[in-house]
């Protein structure tokens, strides 16, 4: 058998995620179209001979503002898929999204400046003959020169919603369209009438008014009773002319003096209002004279408004032929088709090329590390021992190996194209995948002692490029000292995954992309930080970072993106580039948290996000590689192999050739090594020689110095010291003596100074 073999064993459950896509950290700040449209505004107000009662032109306000009924039709994509903007979209997780772009438009040969009327009343909906499926909310966009009225919407779909919308929407006899309700109002002004109020006599219809309470008026002079004294008290109204001086108003203005004053009977006119009695017939009519009995002009009335609210449908035809080459965007994440894409190309950040997914790339790995096994606080390695057939001791040894992507070169990867695309990419995600195949083979010091379990002609091992796998050796006890040296060294376990982009077309060649694999306890892949935002927070800044690693974690430096998440979009509605607050190298304990503070590098004013996304850069582990490989060591399952010691005392076995009363009837041994409790064997003179194994540790197999073990030569080494028993009593202990072998031949001293 080889000295080494490897096998792999693939989790395709574990497909990797570079950068999985974001989550809302704040409550959606994203505004829904008909909480847009349903804001506080003023009623427009129209004349009667202007109502806007149809859908072709525009009708003008009183106030000299046209308003025009909307037009709706679906929005055009451009691209590499250029048509109209309705398009399946398919997530990594299976998940299928059903998008519609929507723009709001007005009638032709309307004037500049003309508004919409009407806004978007209750959900939309896609009919067909006999069915329906109901939208969600529209959100409100704006194109690329900033021009509003668009409307986006993003439909999650079950997989039976999936194929019954298809159906439908390639059938030319089910009908099927986008149908939308809209809802205006507004206010027409009516003539004002002529109000004339004419004097007419009291109506004799009215009930007659109820009659009135009596009141009791006093008389005058008020005389006031006081004790008789001789003499009464008069108020001061009684202090008017004495009758016989008083006459009619009419006579008084009539008669009354042009200049000065008349006689001894003539009155001051300045007096009148004070002393002047009106005429009671004069009073009787005043008391039944009504103001509404007067003629009255009131002149035209007041404008009156009448209100209106009404409702219209717009119908946009919703059937996408599929032999049409302007809709082979549509139904593209969901066609099925087997081919792979063909569009890859080197940069500065890795080869990529874009993926079926929405908003989404696919980027060859970087590298291919050791995983870090977050459970056990170690490297992902189990070795265990067993026992070969020949009769030889083996070791499998099971090494954890991931794609590794260089988060700042990811992090550069979405910010060029967030910058460069055009917004098809809006911070995209990056996962691993969209290639032929991958075959992996190992490259060491020692490449020809390395041979594949499953086939030793084969040239490497077929793997899933985008999942973790399990690579095992089968290797000697020899080559496992040689391993662990390799491992816990700077350059580690070294190979290459050769990655097939496309299969070979005619006359030409597949084309390769050669991935290194190193394999070393110095340089893991990820390693276990959480990122927490806080929720319910609008522009957040801080994110709390925790360790999870067993050993503390030291991180070179950070960026981070703000991103304004929509819940009706898959794109994020705003990107910002953002720094920390805090200065590098950062450590952070094991189990310990440290906060980082980023602010965008440039914003404009009122920018708004609700999520932030850190990428953390140079992030190690002080892993010591000696104590980890002896942590392993020790937490490996025990094997059946072991040392097997032979123990033989000569003069246990002189003593039962030529027994006598003082000869030695037993030697006790006591065995003692590193690490271990000591182990006593007692030799009999009927039994002067056994055999005792020894468990083999790990760490006997490797080099000396590697772990601050022993020396790794594979013999058992021991501290051996014994005495032997005599009928009248135990002699003493000799002194210690390192012992190598397996064999062990064991002297005592004698018995004070006696023979032995």
């Amino acid at each position: 058998m080889a000295n080494a073999l490897f096998s792999i064993v693939q989790e395709p459950s574990r497909r990797v995620q570079v950068t999985p896509r974001p989550h809302r950290a704040a409550a959606d700040m994203g505004i829904v179209m008909r909480a847009l449209q349903m804001a506080m505004r003023l009623e427009p107000v129209f004349l009667p001979a202007n109502e806007p009662v149809g859908d072709d032109r525009a009708y003008g306000t009183i106030d000299g503002l046209n308003f025009a009924r909307p037009t709706l039709t679906l929005g055009q994509r451009g691209g590499s898929f250029p048509g109209p903007d309705v398009a399946f979209l398919k997530e990594i997780d299976g998940s299928v999204f059903l998008h519609i772009g929507l723009r709001e438009g007005l009638p032709g040969g309307v004037p500049d400046g003309t508004t919409t009327l009407g806004v978007l009343s209750g959900p939309l909906r896609i009919t067909w003959v006999g069915g329906e499926f109901v939208l969600p909310e529209p959100t409100p966009m704006e194109d690329d020169e900033g021009i509003r009225g668009g409307m986006r919407i993003l439909a999650p779909l079950a997989p039976d919603q999936v194929a019954l919308l298809v159906q439908a929407m390639t059938d030319p006899a089910a009908g099927c369209a986008l149908t939308a309700t809209y809802a205006a109002s507004y206010r027409v002004r009516e003539d004002p009438p002529v109000i004339f109020v004419p004097n007419d006599p009291p109506r004799t219809d009215d009930p007659p008014p109820p009659p009135r309470e009596p009141v009791e008026r006093p008389r005058f002079p008020i005389r006031l009773p006081r004790e008789r004294t001789g003499a009464d008290i008069i108020t001061v109204e009684s202090r008017f002319q004495p009758p016989e001086i008083r006459v009619p108003l009419a006579d008084i203005l009539g008669n009354a003096p042009r200049t000065g004053a008349g006689g001894p009977h003539g009155i001051n006119p300045a007096l009148i209002a004070k002393g002047a009695l009106v005429s009671p017939e004069l009073l009787v009519r005043w008391k039944d004279l009504q103001i509404i009995d007067m003629p009255i002009w009131v002149g035209p009335g007041a404008p009156q408004d009448r209100s209106v609210s009404t409702t219209f449908t717009r119908r946009v035809p919703f059937f996408f032929d599929r032999t049409l080459d302007q809709n082979l965007g549509v139904f593209r994440a969901i066609s099925g088709a087997a081919t792979l894409p063909g569009d890859w190309q080197d940069s500065e950040w890795g080869t990529l090329c874009p993926a079926e997914f929405v908003n989404t790339v696919y980027l060859i790995p970087h590298e291919y590390r050791l995983a870090y096994d977050a459970a056990r606080g170690l490297p992902h390695m189990l070795p265990v021992q067993y026992a070969a057939p020949d009769g030889s001791r083996r070791l499998r040894v099971m090494l954890r190996t991931e794609p590794w992507y260089d988060p700042a070169r990811v992090a550069g990867l979405q910010a060029a194209l967030s910058r460069q695309s055009g917004g098809i990419y809006l911070h995209p995600q990056v996962i691993a995948g969209g290639v032929a195949g991958a075959r992996l083979t190992l490259r060491t010091i020692f490449p020809e002692e390395i041979a594949v379990a499953e086939d030793a002609e084969a040239d490497g091992v077929a793997i899933d490029m985008a999942s973790p796998f399990d690579l095992t050796l089968d290797v000697s006890e020899e080559y496992y000292a040689l391993l662990t040296t390799i491992l816990t060294g700077p350059v580690g376990l070294t190979g290459t995954v050769e990655v097939t982009l496309a299969p070979a077309s005619d006359g030409a060649a597949a084309p390769l992309r050669r991935v290194p694999l190193v394999l070393t306890f110095q340089r893991l892949g990820a390693l276990p930080l959480t990122e927490f935002v806080a929720t319910a927070t609008i522009n957040p800044e801080r994110v709390d970072i925790t360790n999870r690693a067993a050993q503390p974690v030291t991180v070179a430096g950070a960026e981070a993106s703000l991103l304004l998440l929509d819940e009706n979009a898959l794109l994020p509605a705003a990107v910002l580039a953002a720094r920390p607050a805090q200065p590098f190298p950062l450590t952070i304990d094991a189990g310990g948290s440290a906060t980082l503070t980023f602010a965008p590098v440039a914003a404009p004013e009122g920018a708004v996000w609700n999520t932030v996304v850190p990428v953390l850069t140079g992030v190690a582990a002080a892993v010591d590689p000696d104590a980890a490989l002896r942590a392993i060591h020790a937490l490996a399952p025990p094997g059946t192999a072991g040392w097997r010691l032979r123990i033989l005392s000569p003069q246990l076995a002189q003593a039962a050739a030529s027994p006598g009363p003082d000869r030695m009837v037993a030697v006790e041994v006591r065995m003692t090594r590193d690490g271990a409790a000591p182990v006593q064997v007692t030799l009999m003179a009927s039994e002067p020689e056994r055999s005792v194994t020894f468990p083999r540790n790990l760490d006997d197999l490797i080099p000396a110095g590697t772990t601050g073990g022993t020396a790794g030569d594979g013999f058992l080494r021991l501290s051996v010291t014994a005495r032997g028993v005599w009928p009248g009593g135990f002699g003493g202990w000799s002194d210690p003596a390192d012992h190598v072998g397996d064999t062990l031949f064991v002297f005592v001293p004698p018995l004070d100074g006696g023979t032995g």
